[in-house]
């Protein structure tokens, strides 16, 4: 074991609560004066972690006394007039906003969802427009300005959060610094930008969601187009993804360190080694339960506490998911990190979670199997 369970306070609690602090301190500001809102992103998927971030904005959105008139996952979904009527036409311009989901989708990774904001955003021309904190990934730097243009051609107020400091520079540098041929630097008057963590803080400590472990080593690892592939066995055969090793492969990797620590004075017999069980899953693979009926609130909170009991299986986890690594801080669950293929979860910890106890970052699933091995 290496972290002591004997404390009733939670050992990243304070940093919870200034994360926490910063997005009710900004947002209760943001969105004063506005009564309704049009979401645009609403993940109805099974994706944990994007409900997780989903239900920190709701909790926002419920303080700040706003109606969510409509809210739309993907552009099939969208239709300008049914989102135009969707509003109370007694609520005046002035006091109705457009809310962009925050996550990890803003650029050209997942680029449909990033069109649907623009094409919102070009149909709604002077709504003020509040986007949740989001990781900036372009590929394409074409893409990029032409995203500046057309936060330029805006008429309404525009409030942009960056989730991590290099996605905070690349918009100021676009924005600000250096924007697009044909702009200047006042042409994007109307657009603010803050460095703000991730909403899934705004839920707060969730010790009291722990489950009880089912297995010693939980694999949480991504299955999507952010999954990073690993050195497999030491560079013997090529990589493949964490998420594609099999139950043998995993056993060797274990047996294997458990071999490395006995040599270094490790007191636990080989069987020890040998009785370890684990599980290789990500939690997009099925579903959170919840009925027919159920409203899109309860289908975002279902599938976040279904994310806490998935997590909680391990009595150790190795995750390559940054809301593996920011659910099992808010559940007080020590767990080891590994990077996803663009740098979003080493971006987000370095500006955040870096100084909480409960994770600790490594690059080789070898040495973070044998870490969490340290930790049981």
């Amino acid at each position: 074991g290496g972290w002591g369970w004997g404390a009733l306070e939670h050992p990243c609690g304070e940093m919870i609560a200034d994360l926490a602090g910063r997005l009710w301190t900004h947002y209760s500001e943001v969105l004063s004066g506005a009564d309704e809102a049009f979401v645009v992103g609403l993940p109805d998927h099974p994706n944990r972690g994007d409900s997780a971030i989903f239900a920190g904005l709701l909790l926002l959105l419920e303080a700040a006394q706003i109606k969510i008139t409509s809210a739309i996952h993907v552009a099939r979904d969208y239709d300008k007039e049914k989102a135009a009527s969707s509003f109370s036409p007694g609520v005046p311009l002035e006091r109705r906003i457009l809310v962009f989901h925050g996550g990890g989708n803003f650029g050209d990774l997942y680029k449909h969802h990033h069109e649907l904001r623009l094409r919102v955003l070009n149909d709604f021309p002077d709504y003020k427009v509040v986007m949740f904190p989001q990781t900036v990934h372009f590929k394409n730097e074409t893409y990029f300005e032409h995203t500046v243009k057309r936060f330029a051609s805006h008429k309404g107020a525009i409030d942009l959060a960056a989730r991590d400091e290099i996605s905070l520079e690349q918009l100021r540098q676009k924005l600000f610094v250096s924007p697009p041929d044909g702009l200047t630097a006042s042409d994007l008057g109307h657009v603010s930008l803050s460095l703000l963590p991730d909403t899934a803080f705004v839920i707060g400590d969730q010790r009291n969601r722990r489950g009880l472990p089912t297995v010693d080593l939980l694999l949480h690892a991504r299955t999507d187009p952010e999954a990073p592939k690993v050195e497999f066995w030491k560079g013997k055969g090529g990589t493949k993804r964490v998420a594609d090793l099999t139950r043998g492969e995993i056993r060797r990797r274990v047996r294997e360190a458990g071999r490395l620590k006995r040599l270094e004075g490790d007191a636990r017999p080989e069987e020890w080694f040998e009785g370890v069980t684990f599980v290789n899953d990500d939690w997009i693979a099925k579903d959170a339960p919840f009925g027919p009926n159920a409203t899109f609130a309860e289908r975002i909170w279902a599938r976040t506490y279904d994310g806490m009991e998935f997590l909680s299986r391990g009595r150790v986890t190795v995750t390559n998911r940054l809301h593996g690594h920011i659910l099992m801080i808010l559940m007080g669950l020590p767990h080891v990190i590994m990077g996803d293929s663009f740098g979003k979860v080493r971006k987000y910890r370095t500006s955040w979670t870096r100084n909480c106890t409960l994770s600790a970052w490594v690059e080789d699933i070898d040495v973070g199997i044998a870490l969490a091995l340290d930790l049981m």
